[in-house]
């Protein structure tokens, strides 16, 4: 019988134990992921016996470690209702971010070095599932300006036995539909530079226009092959983006003189309504290696960003209220 590339689903939860599996045990129907671009691959970490034998021929290749490596992307959407947790919030908490909630009004998302979440997901692939566990990842947000902003995630994860299975049944029902990033309400998306952030909200500083803006949390992923504690680990986080933006002269000799000098300056960027609202700050943002680009006849001065840490753990905050 034909197996078919589209029907392919992912379901993905955070475990209560590392390695333990999907919390509870069982797979839920709203663990279901509303996907883009999938890829899925298993790294074996194979053994050549290297034999010497009074005869020409090669020796045979022993499976170590395996490691499951899962790509995807999710649509990055406001969930309807403040206060309400996103449907990939999970995703995060498993790329070494932390949620913090504030009932009615907001939930939060900031990296964390310590005491890392980690999930299970299960790739199935008209009737083939591959189940990983202890998975951990890393994720890069792209908010490209008049499109669909979208989340890049790349996990890690321990392999499991793979196992023919029927199509479950699923409920993609936490999913919202994401709001294009247009200029106009009540989408109204916009980046402002030397902005400030309290209760949810961006505030001051200069709207900056641009052709949106690029993020990679730059999480590296480590495979810890311990005998008893073999992990997925974040092993080191450096946080990069990019922006191509529009600048008067004037402005553009502001932005190279700060860049020269080293000064850091707060990065904010804003979309959709209350309710609907997608909000990323960066505290404290080196810009470097600023070059002209054109753009459709105009110039634009495309910056690279390094996201830095100001108190620890705060290069970026992602809001959904």
């Amino acid at each position: 019988m034909t197996r078919r590339t589209n029907r392919t689903l992912i379901q993905f939860g955070l475990e209560a134990t590392y390695g333990g599996g999907v919390a509870g045990g069982s797979w839920a129907d709203t663990d279901a992921l509303v996907i883009l671009n999938p890829k899925y691959r298993i790294n074996r970490d194979v053994k050549d016996r290297r034999l010497i034998r009074p005869f020409l021929g090669g020796s045979d290749q022993l499976v170590g470690a395996r490691r499951a490596i899962l790509e995807f992307e999710v649509e990055l959407a406001g969930t309807g209702v403040a206060g309400q947790t996103p449907a990939w919030g999970r995703l995060l908490r498993a790329c070494a971010m932390t949620q913090g909630g504030f009932v009615g009004s907001r939930v939060e998302y900031t990296p964390q070095s310590t005491s890392l979440d980690s999930a299970a997901f299960r790739y199935i692939k008209d009737g083939m599932a591959y189940t990983s566990r202890g998975c951990r990842g890393t994720v890069q947000l792209s908010l490209p300006a008049f499109d669909i902003p979208r989340l890049k995630f790349t996990f890690w994860g321990i392999d499991a036995a793979a196992q023919v299975l029927a199509m479950p049944t699923f409920d993609y029902a936490p999913f919202r539909t994401p709001l294009v990033l247009l200029d106009a309400s009540p989408v109204a998306a916009e980046m402002r530079v030397g902005c400030t952030y309290a209760n949810g909200a961006i505030t001051g500083g200069a709207v900056v226009p641009s052709r949106g803006l690029e993020i990679d949390l730059g999480n590296k992923l480590s495979h810890l092959m311990l005998l008893g504690a073999e992990e997925i680990d974040v092993a080191s986080r450096e946080v990069t983006g990019s922006v191509s933006a529009s600048v008067t002269a004037a402005d553009e000799v502001a932005w190279r003189t700060a860049i020269n000098s080293n000064q850091l300056t707060s990065v904010g960027f804003t979309w959709g309504p209350v309710g609907s609202r997608v909000t990323v700050f960066m505290p404290s943002v080196q810009r470097i290696d600023p070059q002209e680009e054109d753009y459709e006849g105009r110039t634009l001065l495309k910056t690279e960003l390094r996201l830095l840490p100001a108190n620890g753990n705060d290069e970026i905050r992602v809001v959904a209220a």
